[in-house]
């Protein structure tokens, strides 16, 4: 449970530029767990609880009705593709350095 505290910690922040760098290093700290989460044979369970926490955290910090269907499904999107870029980032095909990532991811969702 101790390998969850970082990013535990990230989900109560309201920042999100700091929010996204503590998820990044978290991923990047914890690599075969996130790779575990994330790969297609693994349950999808986990990964599904995962997404469900930041969905929850992201539409509280916009103060987004989660009963709204359209922004639930905007930040589903929006999750999904961290997750899949975070994914591609540890398997080098994104190669940019943490404070890079954190700058790009940063500014996709703010202007989203």
């Amino acid at each position: 449970m101790a390998l969850f505290l970082h990013f535990i910690v990230a989900l109560y922040i309201n920042d999100f530029r700091t929010f996204c760098q503590n998820i990044i290093t978290f991923v990047s700290d914890n690599r075969t767990v996130f790779q575990l989460l994330v790969e297609e044979d693994n349950n999808m369970n986990d990964l599904s609880k995962l997404k469900e926490q930041l969905i929850v955290k992201i539409m509280a910090i916009e103060r987004l009705n989660p009963n709204d269907m359209e922004n639930y499904i905007a930040v589903s999107f929006a999750i999904a593709g961290i997750i899949s870029v975070l994914s591609d980032w540890l398997n080098a095909v994104i190669p940019v350095e943490r404070e890079e990532l954190t700058d790009i991811l940063n500014k996709l969702i703010v202007d989203f």
